[in-house]
């Protein structure tokens, strides 16, 4: 995986009790998501949180995973436009 993580907003990682872990990457764009292992799906397109929350979450919370951590890494995407 790629340690620079300028491009990253927010990271889930999971962990099964086995001992395999999963990393989800949601991207400072808010349109795409990263699965480092698991399916090692990549998503790309709106509502891109709603997938990691109400798609990915529960797929591997059912396969065995618990979110061992998640956290902000950086700030969202700043498109330019003014909304004041």
């Amino acid at each position: 995986m790629d340690t620079n993580d300028d491009h990253v907003q927010y990271t889930w990682n999971l962990l099964h009790p086995a001992g395999d872990r999963i990393v989800i990457d949601l991207w400072t764009d808010d349109e795409s998501v990263r699965v480092d292992g698991g399916d090692g799906e990549s998503y790309s397109g709106t509502n891109a949180r709603k997938i990691v929350e109400e798609q990915l979450l529960p797929k591997y919370a059912d396969r065995g995973y618990q979110v061992e951590s998640d956290y902000l890494v950086n700030d969202p995407h700043d498109s330019g436009v003014d909304e004041s």
